[in-house]
């Protein structure tokens, strides 16, 4: 009798489906051949990258609904691509699966690969057109995981996430970068934006260092629990019910726009 194979959902938590092919063909040159993966856009909610956090906080409901839907369709892990790893913590109160977030999945990979770490995301640094939340969501996101002292340098292309479609120019903007956190004392750099997925590749040939890529890091950790029969522990993020806690929720149909 033939086991049935397992089934990834990755959750890519924007409403367009411009980046769904590059990732696809990504992931699915790493995927186990007892896996089989799936990609689901968020419906509301998201734009078409996400530059900060006010799109972040607009998203993670809708992240949430598709988990909670993806284990009622009996899916067996979940990802959540992007390195801010939105709706991974609030759907696991509700949900049993394993669901794994693309930036807390790299970290963990990068720090089996090397001591000091680079981070280089999309986005601008401080003074500059370009300079986005995201640096400050990663530095901060860093601190309750009590990895900073292993953090020696922070970066950014210095371009949109819109603009990880120009590989050429964001692959030049990354060896830049690189460089630089190298001569910090960087032995491994970790992609700070799932939008470069499948970049990593090319970027370790040029720098003969480890490279992560987040959602190849996401989807293999979403294989090894699944493997490993192992989820989130209750005691570690409870559960309403089981909290006893009863909420009255008024469910919104629509949020006002931004800007107005």
């Amino acid at each position: 009798m033939t086991e049935r194979k397992k089934r990834i959902l990755n959750i890519v938590p924007v409403v367009s489906n411009k980046w769904n092919a590059a990732w696809k063909e990504t992931l699915e040159k790493y995927a186990s051949p007892e896996f089989i993966l799936d990609f689901r856009n968020v419906e509301y909610g998201g734009t078409e990258s996400i530059e900060g956090l006010y799109y972040i906080a607009v998203t993670v409901p809708y992240i949430v609904d598709e988990i909670i839907q993806a284990e009622k369709e009996g899916y067996d892990a979940v990802t959540s691509l992007c390195f801010g790893n939105p709706g991974v913590s609030e759907s696991r109160e509700l949900v049993k699966i394993p669901v794994v977030g693309a930036g807390e999945a790299a970290l963990y990979v990068a720090m089996m690969c090397g001591d000091r770490l680079a981070i280089i995301g999309m986005g601008g640094t401080y003074r500059t057109r370009q300079h986005g939340a995201m640096l400050r969501l990663i530095r901060n996101m860093i601190i309750p995981w009590g990895i900073s002292d292993r953090i020696v340098y922070y970066g950014t292309t210095g371009f949109p996430v819109e603009d990880c479609t120009a590989i050429e120019k964001i692959l030049e903007a990354l060896e830049r970068e690189s460089q630089k956190a190298m001569e910090a004392g960087a032995e491994v750099i970790v992609l700070g934006c799932t939008g470069m997925t499948g970049l990593a590749v090319e970027l370790q040939k040029k720098l003969d260092i480890p490279v992560v890529d987040p959602g190849v890091s996401a989807l293999k950790f979403a294989e090894l629990l699944v493997t490993m029969n192992l989820t989130h522990s209750r005691l570690t993020i409870p559960s309403p019910d089981l909290c006893g806690v009863k909420c009255v929720m008024k469910w919104p149909p629509t949020l006002r726009q931004y800007p107005r």
